[in-house]
């Protein structure tokens, strides 16, 4: 109980760090709207570069479990692929916002 207590919070408390992330990564940069626009350009640029090593590995480690084991390993990655839609859209939404 302690430890889904602690992992809950946790949780809770990343999806708040992560929403500010990019306004503290920028903070006292003073960057131009350009500039913002070319970091964030690159970040994006970046994170799909990843993106065919991370299928990699999660197939990979998905390939080491038992077919009971992957539905649920499955189901896991779907709900975490939900929240982590959910925040994209937050994080755009705010991008836009510091933008106008």
């Amino acid at each position: 109980m302690k430890h889904l207590v602690l992992g809950t919070l946790i949780a809770i408390a990343s999806t708040g760090a992560m929403a500010k992330g990019f306004d503290k990564e920028l903070r006292g940069l003073d960057l131009t709207a350009e500039q913002k626009t070319q970091w964030m350009e690159l970040r994006e640029t970046h994170r799909a570069a990843m993106q065919p090593l991370r299928d990699q590995h999660q197939a990979e480690m998905r390939a080491l479990l038992t077919p009971e084991q992957q539905v649920k390993f499955d189901q896991r990655m779907a709900k975490q692929a939900e929240k982590m839609a959910k925040r994209k859209a937050k994080m755009d939404k705010r991008r836009q916002d510091h933008q106008s």
